[in-house]
């Protein structure tokens, strides 16, 4: 009965994905590049999808949640957006 109950049973519900790019600058049809925002999926019963990109010393970010497990997925940006302001701050003085 419990490997039965256990296929049914999601073993975690956020996602997270790193991709490195490139070091350097990328461009499309002669323009440069400024942000390559990454897109992924949610499977049934994931609430949260984080996906970042880097490439040339930026990193893009990707956020997608479903919206009756994850009820502002704005403020949950806002909120990374903060943080990460405050660990470049740490990094940077």
């Amino acid at each position: 009965l419990s490997s039965r109950v256990m296929r049914h049973v999601n073993a975690f519900n956020v996602m997270v994905a790193n991709v490195r790019g490139p070091a350097g600058p990328l461009s499309l049809a002669g323009a440069r590049v400024v942000g390559h925002h990454p897109v992924s999926v949610l499977v049934h019963g994931q609430g949260l999808n984080i996906s970042v990109f880097g490439f040339a010393d930026r990193l893009c970010w990707g956020l997608l949640a479903d919206p009756h497990l994850v009820a502002d997925l704005h403020h949950l940006a806002d909120l990374l957006r903060e943080e990460l302001t405050v660990l470049r701050q740490a990094t940077t003085t």
